[in-house]
């Protein structure tokens, strides 16, 4: 409610005590990082995720896929069956043919949706790298050797 009403300060101190109150609540943990988020705490708030991940290993939260788009563009084929393994479904060839469909799409990306993947973005965040620093770093520390 604090969070939605835009008092992060109050947010994140109510989350800080809810944590304290109860360390092994994955559901404290991720209301604080939701907030550590919001308020640009990018590394804090990545560490109360992964702790949720910890906590409560079959909660949403806890089951994240990267998929770099670097490696769509190199291998659709082979990221779109790991993609689909990691959802628990079935292969289907359709999923390579996405572009062709002639089902309603109501997205800002629609044109983008009905053409093939494409190289046109890869490196595309480049310009933007020096505003990604904070981001990027954080990342870069947690990350598995």
């Amino acid at each position: 409610m604090l969070r939605q009403s835009g008092l992060h300060q109050e947010a994140e101190a109510a989350g800080r005590r809810a944590v304290a109150l109860d360390s092994r609540s994955a559901a404290a943990w991720s209301n604080l990082g939701i907030v550590l988020r919001e308020s640009g705490k990018l590394e804090e708030s990545l560490n109360c995720l992964l702790k949720v991940a910890a906590l409560s290993p079959d909660s949403p939260e806890a089951h994240n896929n990267e998929v770099p788009y670097e490696a769509v563009v190199e291998d659709l084929e082979g990221e779109a069956r790991r993609l689909i393994a990691f959802c628990g479904l079935e292969w289907n060839e359709a999923c390579l043919s996405f572009h062709t469909l002639k089902r309603p799409v109501r997205t800002a990306s629609v044109t983008q949706v009905r053409q093939p993947i494409y190289r046109g973005s890869v490196g595309r965040w480049r310009p933007y790298a020096r505003y990604l620093g904070p981001l990027l770093e954080a990342l870069e520390r947690q990350a598995p050797a």
